[in-house]
């Protein structure tokens, strides 16, 4: 009892420490917010090696734990949004489609749609929490002399114009370029993780256990 309680108290504190390092990554998508997406994707990658060493259940505590930390302790950040909604749960859901679906085409396009998916619920999150209205009445003041006076207005009303849930023309164009992008990255990073599999068995995990992160066998 005494040993199964100590074990119990163990893996409650390795989870606490891998979730302050996720926190900790995603922390320098503040300084650095043109690595947003690089960083989300970076702490995605600890939640495959956790779920590799430790299972399911301590790789989704992990998630979960650090993406409510990083949104409460960050929330105008992007990189935690990205993680959050988009990132973090990818190599989870990854597993468990390519275990109930068979077919590896099939399983590959229900990852590119809910990919998709999960990008246009984070951009429109985004613009409606965080960024708000998008004012392009001082476009004028911003080109001077590239256009006509009467032509930059026009355009300017137009990119003001209030389209579907209250957002207007470009933060629409920038859903749809990004909905656009999303289905690439999740291929991009759907090979990346089948390639990373390999060189964390050969050459990093070798290295983590020879310093103590990891223990050899622990599974």
């Amino acid at each position: 009892m005494r040993n199964s309680f100590g074990k119990s108290a163990a893996m409650a504190a390795r989870g606490g420490v891998f979730s302050a390092l996720i926190v900790l990554v995603l922390l320098l998508a503040y300084p650095f917010e043109v690595l947003d997406l690089t960083l989300a994707a970076i702490a995605a990658i600890l939640i495959w090696i956790i779920r590799l060493e430790y299972g399911n259940t301590m790789a989704v505590s992990v998630f979960i734990t650090s993406s409510v930390l990083s949104i409460l302790l960050m929330p105008g950040n992007t990189g935690s949004v990205f993680y959050a909604l988009i990132m973090g749960w990818y190599p989870l859901m990854k597993v468990f489609l390519e275990k109930k679906i068979k077919n590896k085409g099939l399983s590959l396009l229900v990852k590119l749609a809910t990919v998709t998916l999960a990008f246009g619920i984070s951009i429109f999150l985004f613009f409606n929490l965080f960024v708000g209205d998008m004012d392009f009445s001082t476009l004028t003041a911003e080109i001077p002399d590239l256009l006509e006076q009467e032509h930059v207005a026009l355009f300017g009303a137009f990119l003001n114009q209030k389209l579907l849930f209250g957002l207007n023309a470009i933060q629409w164009m920038m859903i749809t370029l990004y909905l656009l992008f999303a289905p690439i990255f999740a291929l991009l990073f759907d090979l990346l993780l089948n390639r990373f599999i390999p060189f964390y068995a050969l050459r990093l995990r070798p290295m983590l256990i020879k310093a103590g992160i990891i223990k050899k066998g622990y599974k």
